[in-house]
This record gives C-alpha cells, sequence and structure tokens, in this order.
C-alpha cells in the first residue's frame, strides 16, 4: 500500500509540475511606458471693474438707439440728427490679472439675448451689438495680455427705445465669456 501511495503522490508531483510548466508555457509578460502630466492653470483674476450704464436719457418720443462705444467710452444717440440726450454713461469694464502670457478670447451675448427691463411698467429692451461696440470679441481679435500687466476690456453696445417708452430705470445683466487660448 505505500508502494501504491508513493507512486500516487509522485503521479500527483509530476502532474502538478506538467501543469505548471503548461501555463507558464503560455504565458506572456511585457513592460509598457506611459507619460503623466499635470498642467496648473495660471493664477486669473477676472473683476467687473466697472459696470455699463448708459446714462440718464431725455428720450426723443419718437424714439432713439443709444450706443455706447467702447473705444469711447460715453453713451451717446445713434445717430447726430437724433433729438435724445445723454447725459453720463460709461462702457464696462473687465480686468484680467495674470502672471502669464496669453490671448484672452472674449465671447458676448447674442444680439436681444439681454434684455433690460423697467419693473413698473414691465417695458423691456434689449442690449444689442455688443460684440461689435466692445473689445476682444471675435469682431475685434481678441485682447493679447501680457504677464504682469492688467487686461483691461471695455464693453459697450447699444439700446433701441421705440416711441412711447415708458420713464424709468431699465436693467438687467449679462454673461461674458473669457476664453484663454
Amino acid at each position: 500500500m505505500r508502494c501504491l501511495e508513493a507512486k500516487f503522490q509522485q503521479a500527483t508531483t509530476m502532474g502538478l509540475c506538467m501543469a505548471a510548466l503548461c501555463v507558464a508555457a503560455s504565458s506572456w509578460a511585457g513592460d509598457v511606458t506611459m507619460d503623466v502630466t499635470a498642467t496648473v492653470a495660471p493664477s486669473l483674476t477676472e473683476t467687473v471693474t466697472t459696470d455699463m450704464s448708459f446714462g440718464s436719457i431725455d428720450l426723443n418720443p419718437a424714439g432713439d438707439t443709444i450706443v455706447i462705444d467702447a473705444s469711447s467710452g460715453a453713451a451717446t444717440p445713434a445717430s447726430s440728427g437724433a433729438a435724445s440726450v445723454v447725459t453720463g454713461g460709461t462702457s464696462g469694464l473687465v480686468t484680467v490679472a495674470a502672471n502669464t502670457n496669453f490671448t484672452i478670447n472674449v465671447v458676448y451675448e447674442a444680439d436681444n439675448v439681454v434684455a433690460l427691463t423697467e419693473p413698473v411698467s414691465g417695458d423691456i429692451v434689449y442690449l444689442n451689438s455688443i460684440d461689435q461696440y466692445s473689445e476682444g470679441g471675435t469682431v475685434n481679435g481678441g485682447v493679447v495680455h501680457a504677464a504682469g500687466v492688467d487686461s483691461l476690456i471695455s464693453v459697450g453696445g447699444s439700446v433701441q427705445f421705440l416711441t412711447g417708452a415708458e420713464s424709468g430705470v431699465y436693467s438687467g445683466s449679462m454673461t461674458i465669456t473669457l476664453n484663454y487660448l
């Protein structure tokens, strides 16, 4: 019986060794190299330095379009023959500070999106031509930012008041998207 047991153990051991050789013969190993990166974005500070204001408007009874051209900053009637008189008013101003060089592509709201509402009457006018009268938008090719120097982005646009527009304070807000390239 011992002889039989010894042969069984020998056969079992041999079988296990053969199984291990078969597994080892069909296994492969390989190494790969993977690049790992981490990008730390520059520290940015974005601030609305001045809100846009169309000032006080003595509106022509027939209506008028009032424009803020960011290059001049003041609010003015769109045509020199308009009877509206604008006092005050200024373009909006966004300040961007960072310690690296890049280009800022400014994306403004589309026409007829930014509603300015007079709360008592509920009258609404829309801010239009923002990209045309502002800096850094697609019309103007962006703003080049130099490291350590604040970039100033002036924001303008136009509003059209129709005949019979109610007096009061028309207000609203807009989103300005700054894409850093």
